[in-house]
């Protein structure tokens, strides 16, 4: 019987257009982590809490072709210092996001080759 997150992955494969079905679209099972200087993200991250309160952190997707089919939501809990959300470098059509007020945040998704930003509020513009 299929439950209803595996019908949620299922639709979010389907609005990729990547045919991906919801064997191979799982939520990254992970847990929350709050970071307070630059972090490389885990496959296994599902929320990661940006703290530029000290320093200005770049947060690093994990490889994009690991993560295919998790989705993550990156934080920002406090932007004194501007935190950065990058890629791994190995996607071209990625542009970093800076975090400029608390509370901003992006949720993203990789398909296996791209990622993609499903909703974002970032600098008082939602997405």
């Amino acid at each position: 019987m299929e439950t209803r997150r595996s019908q949620e992955h299922r639709e979010v494969g389907r609005a990729m257009g990547d045919g991906t079905t919801s064997t191979n679209v799982t939520h990254a099972s992970g847990g929350v982590v709050t970071k307070t200087a630059s972090y490389s993200m885990k496959t296994y991250d599902f929320t990661v809490k940006v703290d530029g309160t000290s320093v200005a952190p770049t947060i690093k997707l994990p490889p994009v072709s690991e993560a295919r089919g998790k989705i993550y939501t990156i934080w920002c809990i406090e932007s004194t210092n501007d935190p950065v959300l990058t890629d791994n470098g190995d996607e071209a059509l990625w542009g970093d996001l800076t975090f400029t007020d608390a509370n901003d945040y992006a949720i993203v998704f990789s398909n296996g080759e791209r990622w993609f930003i499903l909703a974002s509020y970032i600098n008082g513009s939602e997405r």
